[in-house]
């Protein structure tokens, strides 16, 4: 992001695929860092992460972020 270097850890990558994201409107409007959601292929139902908003929402101290 711009200059600075961001880096997230993660325990693995369940794949990779290209999704359509849809927007949760005023269900998760209140979570920062949630884009959207998608239905997987195998009809599973993904959260999207919005990765600039999780910094964003972070900058200004060493915090961590822990997601299950």
């Amino acid at each position: 992001m711009g200059e600075r270097h961001v880096g997230v850890i993660v325990d693995r990558l369940r794949s990779q695929e290209e999704v359509v994201i849809k927007s949760m409107g005023d269900y998760l409007s209140e979570i920062k860092g949630v884009a959207g959601a998608t239905i997987t292929g195998e009809g599973k139902v993904v959260l999207i992460l919005d990765i600039p908003e999780l910094v964003q929402s972070l900058r200004g101290g060493r915090q961590a972020l822990t997601l299950s």
